[in-house]
């Protein structure tokens, strides 16, 4: 959270950013490259879709991503089969974890919709959800 802090400016703009993350096309784009077996556009998506979580902090999908995207920098599809997986998977949690945060309401300040009372004191599966899959610091205490 620390770094992605020191590269946008607020919490709210990091969280602004991270919702546009769910009309990011990057990871459409890699399935499809797979599925067509289209080792260098795969490569590109992959490369994308792994720089985004590096930027907004997306530790769960961005250790897979990366993996993948080493895989494919040789130009084949080789590894690509197993790799895969894990950043669909995580990819998923992501989308399902920011469509709740999408859910919070925007007109409480960022820090008490995360840290606030009524989240922290019930400890819900909705923010652990979030927190979960999207590994960023205002999670964090």
């Amino acid at each position: 959270y620390k770094a992605v802090m020191e590269r946008l400016p607020s919490a709210d703009f990091v969280r602004r950013f991270a919702l546009k993350f769910l009309q990011d096309d990057s990871f459409p784009n890699l399935k499809k490259a797979l599925e067509a077996q289209d080792a260098p556009t795969a490569f590109r998506a992959a490369h994308t879709l792994k720089g985004v979580c590096q930027n907004l902090g997306f530790d769960a999908l961005y250790a897979p991503a990366s993996a993948l995207t080493e895989a494919l920098r040789s130009g084949t599809l080789d590894g690509a089969d197993t790799l895969f997986p894990p950043v669909e998977k995580e990819y998923q949690r992501v989308v399902a974890a920011l469509k709740e945060l999408e859910q919070i309401s925007p007109s409480l300040p960022l820090w008490e919709r995360w840290h606030g009372k009524a989240v922290t004191e019930r400890a819900s599966p909705f923010s652990k959800n979030i927190c979960t899959a999207i590994s960023i610091g205002f999670c964090q205490s």
